[in-house]
């Protein structure tokens, strides 16, 4: 992605909602699996996670938070040097 497009508020904007809210379904997955967990003790944790869909959820999310994480990085670098010109 070009420096330019990363100036663009709307694109940042974008980006960190998109990141916000990948780290909040993450959380809510996992907040849910451990109270699922309580209530339900006689279901393994690991039983819950067998589930494909959850599998699938955490194996795409965790990189894609990856790439967020690196592009917010970016987005900072280049509005430093913005401020510094």
């Amino acid at each position: 992605m070009s420096d330019r497009a990363l100036q663009s508020p709307k694109g940042v904007l974008f980006h960190f909602v998109y990141f916000f809210m990948m780290l909040f379904a993450i959380c809510f997955l996992i907040v849910s699996s451990i109270l699922f967990t309580i209530f339900y003790p006689n279901v393994a944790l690991a039983k819950i996670f067998q589930n494909e869909f959850y599998r699938a959820f955490i194996l795409t999310a965790l990189p894609q938070l990856l790439c967020q994480a690196v592009f917010a990085t970016r987005v900072l670098s280049v509005w430093q040097k913005k401020k510094a010109v």
